[in-house]
Order: C-alpha cells, then sequence, then structure tokens
C-alpha cells in the first residue's frame, strides 16, 4: 500500500536523523513516542490559539495539517516532518 510504503519511509529517515544526532538508532518505541509528543503539542497550540473547546472531526483535521494556522498567516508553526 502506497500509505504504508510512505509511513516506512519517514520512519526511516528519522532514524537515519536520530542516529546522527544521538550516534545510535532509536528504538521503534522512540518514533511512536516523538509521534504522540508532536500531535499533542499540535492541538494544545490549536486549542490555545483559536479557545475552541468544541472537538470536530475537521477542525481537528486542520489544526494537525498546519491548514488552521496558515489560514491566519501564521507561518512555520507547522511544517511537514515525519509525524505527519
Amino acid at each position: 500500500m502506497e500509505g504504508e510504503k510512505d509511513a516506512e519511509l519517514k520512519l526511516d529517515l528519522w532514524a537515519k536523523n536520530m542516529e546522527i544526532v544521538y550516534g545510535g538508532k532509536p528504538e521503534l518505541s522512540s518514533f511512536i513516542d516523538h509521534t504522540y509528543l508532536v500531535t499533542l503539542v499540535k492541538l494544545i497550540v490549536y486549542l490555545r490559539l483559536s479557545g475552541d473547546y468544541i472537538v470536530r472531526e475537521d477542525r481537528i483535521r486542520r489544526a494537525l495539517t498546519g491548514k488552521y494556522f496558515s489560514s491566519y498567516v501564521i507561518a512555520n508553526l507547522i511544517e511537514e516532518n515525519f509525524f505527519a
């Protein structure tokens, strides 16, 4: 599947970057931890800026993809990364 290949490529690139930074290949659980952390930060920033406490899939999706932030001309807050 295309989605699996994309995820596998992102995992591989992330692992190579972490190996350069930390000197060793990280565990898969670290990728999962980083993914969780990045997702949580995106949602916290969105909720803080929007004041929106209604959970709706379309709003959450806009926050996680960065469309919410770019619609308010907030550049480089959310950019494409390994965890998207």
